[in-house]
């Protein structure tokens, strides 16, 4: 049997080790590189409320037809993200087979938010895309792209989205800011600065000023009418954007030169 003597000296030292054994755990993981992308080069980032982002493709799931031609879309909400149809009965066809049609619509806003992707790294591990890890992992997350170095990294965008979407956007914000054209807000019509600082939002990796933030629910409603209008997010006008070749992420609605290399901008082909 123990005395006490030896019992007090033989307690702290099994907590002690304890402690070690827990507190190694999270090394070993940031050593795997899936720890998470908390803190990055602008600092850290903490995780924002986020129930994902507008539907902005301009065209019907269902159909293909183009929204808004036949009065204002029926937006309705599919586990957590918004979606829009030309039409009620679209919207019930979509219900009755949600599978049917995601596929595509996912394939649709890769396409759709590829060249105004802003970073060449994971934003959960912060690795760079396509090194040991192989080529990046597209994922569509509540119509947000969002690109990852390996599968691993999707329950930890889907535990903490906010967190990490904020990092997203902190990046969108960056690249696009410089070559952004837009002097009005494209919901109220107002020059921006009217009425105080303008707000900055991203709606599918795409950077869109406002005069205030009273304009976003509008906007949300109906983001793709307000991304197609002349000027919208200053890359929409007269069809495709013009981007660069080397930093895809650059767009904008006219020609010119990458603000980040020099390089003459292209426009996209459709």
């Amino acid at each position: 049997m123990l005395s006490i003597h030896s019992t007090r000296s033989f307690v702290p030292a099994v907590l002690s080790l304890l402690a070690t054994i827990f507190l190694s755990v999270p090394a070993a993981r940031a050593q795997h590189g899936h720890e998470g992308n908390g803190e990055g080069e602008k600092g850290k980032v903490k995780a924002a409320a986020w129930a994902g982002d507008a539907y902005t493709l301009p065209t019907d799931p269902v159909t293909g037809e183009r929204l808004g031609e036949k009065g204002a879309p029926v937006c309705v909400d599919h586990e957590g993200r918004s979606l829009c149809f030309a039409s009620d009965e679209n919207a019930k066809k979509f219900k009755a087979s949600p599978e049917k049609y995601l596929m595509e619509v996912d394939a649709k806003m890769v396409e759709q938010q590829l060249p105004l992707y802003p970073t060449k790294k994971c934003v959960v591990t912060g690795d760079e895309l396509g090194g040991e890890m192989g080529d990046p992992i597209n994922v569509v997350y509540k119509n947000r792209l969002v690109r990852l170095c390996c599968d691993d990294c999707l329950p930890m965008l889907k535990e903490s989205p906010g967190k990490y979407i904020a990092l997203l956007d902190q990046e969108v914000i960056a690249a696009q800011k410089p070559a952004y054209s837009a002097k009005t807000c494209p919901v109220s019509g107002k020059a921006l600065g009217s009425m105080g600082e303008p707000v900055d939002y991203v709606a599918g990796n795409r950077l869109v000023r406002f005069c205030c933030s009273s304009c976003i629910r509008k906007f949300n409603a109906e983001a793709s009418k307000f991304l197609a209008a002349p000027k919208a997010g200053g890359s929409e006008q007269n069809g495709a954007p013009y981007v660069c070749s080397m930093h895809p992420e650059v767009s904008q609605d006219k020609p010119g030169k990458c603000p980040k290399c020099g390089m003459e901008l292209k426009q996209k082909k459709s």
